[in-house]
């Protein structure tokens, strides 16, 4: 899969309502993946067959310094995509700023990882309201 095959992030241009917030059910499950020497597609597509209570409808990708992806990690990811789960690129690195800023990320928001899946639970909670 090339860069240029990757759909860009739909932003959250709406926002949960509080009641929804304060709903524990209402919680989408979003799971955080990470890039690294030798990753595979191992991890994303166990997490594409979880048939629990609560399976994953996004995947945060806590990638090295720049946002850079292991190409095997990049086809899970394009897999996933295809099944209607969203995916959000975010650096591990405390001050790392992605270089690919314009695909699976928020528009000029560098998020870590943890902060990116709450901003993805939120914008998935905020489609189910609207």
């Amino acid at each position: 899969a090339q860069s240029s095959d990757i759909r860009p992030w739909r932003g959250a241009g709406a926002w949960p309502t509080v009641a929804q917030v304060l709903d524990a059910e209402a919680w989408p499950g979003v799971e955080i993946v990470l890039s690294h020497a030798a990753v595979d597609g191992f991890v994303v597509d166990a997490l594409l067959a979880y048939a629990g209570p609560r399976p994953v409808q996004g995947l945060v990708v806590a990638a090295t310094g720049a946002g850079t992806l292991h190409q095997a990690l990049e086809e899970a990811l394009h897999r996933a995509q295809d099944r209607g789960v969203r995916v959000l690129l975010s650096s591990r690195c405390p001050w790392g700023e992605l270089a690919r800023a314009d695909v699976w990320t928020l528009p000029g928001v560098a998020l870590p990882p943890v902060k990116a899946r709450l901003a993805l639970m939120l914008s998935l909670m905020a489609q189910v309201g609207a």
